[in-house]
């Protein structure tokens, strides 16, 4: 299951001045779209951080995963990921693609921490997330 916050708190926030800045993963793992890297904050015992780089695609993936899987456990279709993450960016998109970028993006998760099944593919029917916790978070750009 997928549990989604936002960390605004302010109601006044006119929301068409916001954009999206990043999530947090489990409260360990930020996702710094602007420089597309992902920061394990602390290990276990919270002392040191590791950082990781992720190619557009796989962050384009990501991202767009954890913003349309909802708390319902809601799985996103093969055809939008590709027609969202592929084809609207001017991409080739191929299932074998896909299913590449899935398996190279669970690998080098899998290496801050995050379980190498964070991605699951639902056989025939598209992909959704483990049971993570997501937290949204926003912020003004100039």
């Amino acid at each position: 299951m997928l549990n989604i916050n936002s960390s605004q708190s302010n109601t006044n926030i006119n929301h068409k001045e916001l954009g999206l800045f990043g999530y947090v993963i489990d409260k360990r793992f930020y996702v710094n779209l602007m420089n597309s890297e992902i920061i394990r904050i602390g290990n276990r015992s919270g002392y040191d951080f590791e950082v990781i780089q992720l190619r557009p695609t796989m962050m384009r993936l990501l991202t767009y995963l954890v913003l349309n899987v909802n708390a319902n456990n809601r799985i996103v279709s093969h055809d939008d990921i590709l027609t969202n993450v592929w084809e609207n960016h001017d991409l080739i998109a191929t299932n074998q693609r896909m299913s590449y970028v899935i398996n190279q993006l669970n690998d080098k998760l899998s290496v801050l921490g995050i379980s190498k099944q964070l991605i699951m593919n639902i056989h025939g029917q598209g992909y959704s997330l483990s049971d993570i916790s997501v937290s949204i978070l926003y912020g003004y750009f100039k």
